[in-house]
């Protein structure tokens, strides 16, 4: 095995609960040294009208409860 002099990692957002993926080629991609992270976009959060109260989103509202955001978005539409 040769020395990665600096390591890749590709971060794959699935839209389906499914992983492995069937879209994803993770064997090809470990095989050219790659790392792999993939969660779907549900985990993070959920699409539903529940004010980011579930999911990472939800445990992240949690706690920066109090502290003043980050970074802020809107919806438009």
């Amino acid at each position: 095995m040769q020395e990665i002099k600096s390591p890749m990692a590709i971060v794959y957002i699935a839209f389906r609960p499914n992983i492995p993926d069937r879209y994803l080629p993770i064997e090809e991609i470990i095989d050219e040294d790659f790392a792999v992270a993939t969660f779907c976009y549900n985990d993070v959060a959920a699409d539903r009208e529940d004010n980011f109260t579930e999911g990472l989103a939800g445990l992240l509202k949690k706690a920066m409860n109090g502290m003043e955001p980050i970074f802020t978005a809107a919806m438009i539409g």
